[in-house]
């Protein structure tokens, strides 16, 4: 397994388990004050990954231009939720970078660090049947 496949299976569970706990148990007793915001990021987060899906259908052929175009979606989507909200004023609004750019950044390393381990797979995967076509030529 993978460090970015073990990160993605992680965070999955404890997503699953945060809105597990903060939305079956107002659904016995009826206190949802705090489920709001499980339920706005939950929305929030949705939509960032609905908008990256489409988005990386468009034929960007630069890979750093695709991140980029990404990220600035997921700002957008970050300042448009924040502001019906409420999740910043108008002074703090250097938060919704905070927020956005770090988390977008560990992604974009994880994206990068599976690319190089692919490569490499691949690459030895190349070698290894260059040596069995020479091992058959070989024999014959």
């Amino acid at each position: 397994m993978t460090v970015k496949a073990f990160i993605k299976q992680w965070i999955l569970l404890f997503g699953v388990v945060v809105v597990s706990a903060f939305v079956i148990p107002p659904i016995f007793n009826g206190v949802w004050d705090h489920t709001w915001i499980i339920l706005k990021l939950l929305v929030t987060t949705l939509t960032i990954r609905l908008l990256v899906f489409l988005l990386e259908k468009l034929p960007i052929e630069l890979s750093l231009l695709q991140h980029l175009v990404n990220m600035c979606a997921a700002l957008m989507v970050v300042f448009v939720c924040g502001w019906i909200w409420k999740w910043y004023s108008p002074s703090n609004i250097w938060l919704v970078f905070a927020m956005v750019i770090p988390v977008y950044a560990v992604v974009a390393l994880l994206d990068v660090i599976k690319i190089k381990q692919d490569v490499k797979i691949i690459n030895k995967q190349i070698q290894h049947r260059k040596q069995r076509q020479e091992e058959s030529r070989g024999d014959c």
